[in-house]
């Protein structure tokens, strides 16, 4: 049961960030909502396009069983930096969604975590 989980909640993720990854990398042909942001926030245009692809890897990588640790891992760390963002900008509201993403991110990439990344795994015995 804790497998369909984890497979559900990785697909849905992997389709909000495909999603906003792909809205990101797409305002090349003119201004939208992200570029706005990323003004606001003080980033650089071209910044906006690598979160934009940082986020599809992300997401592309959320579809692929073997892969999934790793997208969770690269998401979570996407998200990190929008909570972190949103709050120095002053506008901690906002950040109520992506820290829920973060903490779904998180604990997608802990469950798939590989054994020898586990406290006591593989790695850990080597003394």
């Amino acid at each position: 049961m804790k497998g369909r989980i984890i497979l559900v909640v990785s697909i849905l993720l992997g389709l909000l960030f495909l999603m906003s990854g792909g809205t990101k990398m797409g305002e090349i042909r003119g201004p939208g909502m992200h570029t706005a942001d990323f003004e606001s926030w003080g980033y650089p245009l071209w910044f906006m396009y690598v979160v934009g692809a940082w986020e599809v890897i992300g997401a592309v990588l959320l579809f692929l069983p073997s892969m999934r640790f790793y997208g969770a891992l690269l998401l979570s760390i996407d998200m990190l930096g929008a909570v972190i963002t949103v709050i120095r900008s002053g506008q901690p509201p906002k950040a109520i969604f992506p820290a829920v993403l973060l903490i779904l991110t998180v604990w997608v990439a802990s469950e798939l975590r590989p054994p020898g990344a586990r406290p006591g795994g593989a790695a850990g015995n080597s003394a």
